[in-house]
């Protein structure tokens, strides 16, 4: 009985390490070709140009470049966030009709309607998660606490909504709607999430007080 409980556990960490390993090695690519775009538009002088043909040629070769990997990253959010929820089979399932449904949709209307779509379901997802979580329903967190899966939750709901945010930049009151919401998403799930025992501590102390 130990040693299945123990091939569970060694099963799901191998899982969660994927994804971690998968995560930063993305966001180490998307850095680095960052840094490259930095260099290439300084070193070939694009802002002085008065081209506007060779500005719209770095833009598209940038983006080119970089939407395979932020497609990957959401994909990769799209599996963190419903990880909560299901099993690990129905994951594989869904992260598999995640993929088919971001190939076809890039096919189809291109890469930003992928995206966004993408996101509105990861956004949906996580909503649900947290809801969850805010009524105390104990979901698939690494971490025990009901504060720091609260504050976990807020967290991955303030970077979705923070991505989400770049598609929306031409749209200045919901550009900045949406990040002020990630922003404080972001910022009260990293106070929760790295001070839960201190707000556990508090809520003891108010009910004994009381």
């Amino acid at each position: 009985m130990e040693e299945l409980v123990t091939t569970k556990r060694k099963k799901k960490i191998n899982y969660d390490y994927i994804l971690i390993v998968a995560t930063a090695v993305t966001l180490f690519l998307i850095a680095v070709i960052t840094v490259y775009g930095m260099f290439y538009f300084k070193f070939n002088e694009i802002a002085e140009s008065e081209s506007a043909a060779m500005k719209i040629m770095y833009y598209r070769k940038m983006n080119g470049l970089i939407s395979p990997f932020v497609s990957v990253l959401l994909l990769i959010l799209s599996i963190c966030v419903p990880k909560r929820l299901f099993p690990t089979k129905i994951l594989n399932i869904t992260a598999l009709l995640m993929l088919v449904l971001m190939i076809a949709l890039t096919i189809i209307y291109g890469n930003i309607t992928a995206l966004t779509v993408i996101l509105f379901i990861a956004l949906a997802l996580q909503l649900v998660v947290f809801l969850l979580v805010l009524f105390g329903l104990k979901l698939h967190f690494e971490k025990e606490g009901y504060w720091t899966r609260v504050g976990s939750s807020m967290i991955h709901l303030g970077f979705i909504l923070f991505v989400l945010d770049f598609i929306f930049l031409n749209s200045l009151k919901i550009h900045l709607t949406i990040f002020w919401i990630s922003a404080i998403a972001i910022s009260l799930g990293c106070i929760f999430t790295f001070y839960s025992p201190s707000f556990k501590q508090k809520v003891v102390d108010k009910a004994g007080s009381g």
